[in-house]
């Protein structure tokens, strides 16, 4: 028989009354009282040692609890998106993949594998840019979808990439940086930014706060906007064609307060329909841009 369950026995007998020894009739007093001697004198070392290593035990769990909260303390301060790297890394890689597929194995843009595998640095990357006229703008559903231009001057990312970029990972927010012809600098910023897949025609599901100095929150009246371009006329006008008319492939409502897309020009003139613009101001710089929100 096992001491641990002996002890356990004889402990749950004590503490009844029950004598031990009572199955040995034939035993005087004296006997009794040394065979109880010695059972204490055994038992008493072995619930000591027990105690003493529930004790360390004990002792070393609280050493490790203690350890774990330093390290997480130490992750937080230095990489405090430590703990959210790993889910962006496996969703990256899935749009790399799907993204091939979807484009028949073409290799992604220069710009496009630039975003998806910085994207867990948390800086700012551009998403379109706009600064001297030099790529068109005014362009197909098919070249809108998938991005065109040169990612060092004039370029846009594609609806595609945008859309998994915003709603296959971590939430991101919106910047758009401007600048006017007399060389002011203007910024929007939105804490939420979140493009739909094709089937709801690439809109924009999500818009959050504004802030800035743009004077004019522009995009407010977006929200909610299917993107549109001259051969896919998605805006909610049913008696003007934005895109067409504003020759570019934007996010029309009825033809928008705002047109990052819009045709360029070299001067502050705001004559005619089409123009790179922020309300009703012409640009002679643009930028959007998006980030992990913080």
């Amino acid at each position: 028989m096992h001491i641990i369950p002996l002890i356990l026995i004889l402990c749950v007998g004590l503490s009844f009354g029950a004598d031990p020894t009572t199955h040995s009739p034939n035993l005087g007093a004296d006997d009794k009282n040394v065979i109880m001697k010695e059972l204490f004198e055994t038992i008493n070392p072995i619930l000591k040692e027990i105690r003493k290593r529930i004790d360390d035990l004990t002792f070393r769990l609280d050493e490790q609890d203690s350890l774990i909260r330093s390290l997480e303390a130490k992750v937080s301060r230095f990489d405090p998106l430590a703990k959210q790297s790993e889910v962006p890394r496996v969703r990256i890689k899935q749009m790399i993949e799907d993204l091939e597929a979807f484009n028949r194995l073409d290799p992604l843009t220069k710009q496009q594998k630039l975003l998806l595998s910085d994207i867990e640095t948390n800086e700012w990357k551009t998403i379109l840019r706009r600064q001297d006229g030099s790529v068109n703008f005014y362009r197909n559903w098919a070249d809108y979808k998938s991005g065109f231009g040169n990612p060092d001057g004039e370029f846009f990312i594609g609806l595609e990439v945008l859309h998994n970029l915003t709603s296959n990972g971590l939430p991101q927010e919106l910047l758009v940086v401007m600048q006017e012809f007399d060389n002011t600098e203007r910024q929007a910023k939105y804490d939420l930014f979140q493009v739909g897949n094709e089937t709801e025609k690439y809109a924009i599901l999500q818009l959050g706060e504004y802030s800035g100095n743009a004077e004019f929150n522009a995009m407010l009246y977006i929200k909610g906007a299917k993107f549109s371009t001259f051969d896919q006329d998605n805006d909610t006008d049913d008696t003007y064609d934005c895109a067409k008319n504003r020759k570019s492939g934007w996010w029309f409502m009825d033809c928008s307060y705002c047109n990052l897309t819009g045709p360029f020009r070299k001067t502050a003139d705001t004559s005619g329909e089409g123009f790179l613009k922020w309300y009703w101001k012409n640009l002679k710089f643009a930028e959007m841009k998006i980030r992990a929100k913080k």
